[in-house]
């Protein structure tokens, strides 16, 4: 599960801005003008069919909802997480003929509001939006080839995407085009190496200060919520974990020396997808490559695998119990 939001929500760092020529609702400049919670639940049920149709990104809706939606603040916000209790949801039901003719006629008021000539205050505000898309931009460009890794890796193992398709979907991560190229020509490169640079803690911990900045940006300070979930069960995680850390990186380091079923490159690539926080990830990976240089590499005693086990329990029951 954890995964796929990190899919989601970091294309993790596929920073969304306004893109255009897409099926959005900045594509007319402008978002929902209904009011009544009928027409609301119709309009939050069409953007999660879109989302879940991959012709838009939940980010970008947050961002078009914050920034360039008319109406007031409460009522794009309400739709935002109506949107995204419909995404939570195995199936989204269709709009029925009936509904799909009450959006038109929302629409259609929303397309004469917008003829409307712009009143100063919004032309200064699309200004202060450039500017703010300027900045993502820069800081999207600083981490650009640990992104690249990143997702070099997820593809590597046979992870929620492929070069393909993530070339496909970064037409809509609302990014520049040329972000984007320089992207996926870095994952292209590294895919075509024997073994990807491995991401250090330090780069993790950079890519993770990089992400919160750039949602800072996004939502104005406001933080996103799945986002922030993920964030904290996984430092419930690295809390349960770093009382056994010790025995876990001896258990990897026994199973490549001595059961010989794993190497040390492919925990590497497999750890970019392990629940917890990445940089203590990482850190578990060095610990586990010191204890291969060493010799460190005995069988656990009863009592530690016990230990060890029991810990991997109360971590598998928080990730369960975790609802996102």
């Amino acid at each position: 599960m954890k995964n796929i939001f990190w899919l989601f929500a970091c294309a993790l760092l596929v920073f969304p801005s306004v893109a255009q020529g897409q099926h959005s609702p900045a594509s007319a400049g402008k978002g929902p003008v209904a009011s009544d919670l009928q027409d609301l639940d119709i309009e939050a049920r069409y953007w999660a069919l879109q989302v879940r149709n991959n012709n838009v990104s939940f980010q970008e809706l947050q961002y078009n909802a914050s920034h360039l939606w008319i109406g007031s603040a409460e009522r794009n916000q309400a739709l935002i997480q109506r949107v995204e209790s419909y995404l939570q949801q195995k199936d989204i039901a269709q709009l029925t003929p009936q509904e799909q003719q009450l959006l038109k006629e929302s629409r259609e008021k929303r397309s004469s509001l917008e003829k409307k000539p712009l009143p100063e205050s919004v032309s200064k505000h699309k200004e202060e939006i450039a500017a703010r898309r300027e900045k993502i931009a820069a800081l999207q460009t600083e981490v650009i080839d640990i992104e690249a890794r990143q997702w070099a890796f997820q593809i590597k193992n046979g992870g929620h995407t492929s070069l393909a398709d993530l070339n496909h979907l970064s037409k809509n991560w609302g990014t520049p085009q040329s972000y984007n190229d320089k992207l996926i020509a870095l994952i292209k490169k590294y895919l075509g190496q024997k073994e990807i640079p491995f991401i250090t803690p330090e780069e993790w911990e950079q890519l993770e200060e990089n992400k919160q900045a750039v949602q800072n940006l996004i939502t104005n300070g406001r933080g996103n919520p799945a986002m922030e979930k993920i964030k904290k069960m996984d430092q419930k995680i690295t809390a349960l974990r770093k009382p056994i850390a010790e025995l876990d990186a001896r258990y990897w380091a026994w199973r490549i020396a001595e059961v010989k079923d794993t190497t040390l490159e492919q925990l590497r690539s497999y750890s970019v997808q392990w629940v917890g926080e990445p940089a203590e990830n990482a850190r578990m990976i060095l610990a586990i490559e010191e204890n291969l240089k060493n010799g460190n590499t005995k069988r656990l005693s009863a009592a530690e695998m016990k230990k060890l086990r029991k810990t991997h329990e109360q971590i598998g029951k928080l990730i369960s119990k975790t609802k996102f």
